[in-house]
């Protein structure tokens, strides 16, 4: 039986999912609270 690969992390070990805008689902790059560049609507860290 052939061993298997050893596990390697992919992508970013952080979650994004705050800085998505709840109205639009914009991802917003700059520092919480912030307004949507799409939408103008508030996001806020949650």
């Amino acid at each position: 039986m052939p061993e298997s690969p050893a596990f390697e992390p992919v992508g970013d070990a952080v979650c994004w999912l705050e800085s998505v805008c709840d109205e639009c689902g914009a991802l917003i790059e700059a520092e919480l609270p912030a307004e949507c560049w799409r939408c103008g609507s508030e996001v806020v860290a949650s």
